[in-house]
């Protein structure tokens, strides 16, 4: 999968994409942020989550 596929996915591809396509890199964790970075076929995608409210945001 390319980058210019990826951003034409819905939020659920995205998040199906990164759980089966992607290699998580690192992880980071400040202020009730999560944020992991991943890599998926040659390009980067960060997923942050909210621990208080259990919310996950692809960017």
């Amino acid at each position: 999968m390319k980058l210019c596929e990826f951003l034409s996915l819905s939020e659920d591809e995205h998040f199906n994409s990164i759980w089966f396509l992607g290699i998580q890199v690192d992880s980071f964790i400040k202020d009730n942020l999560a944020i992991s970075l991943y890599l998926i076929n040659g390009f980067y995608c960060e997923v942050h989550y909210y621990i208080e409210t259990n919310n996950y945001f692809p960017f």
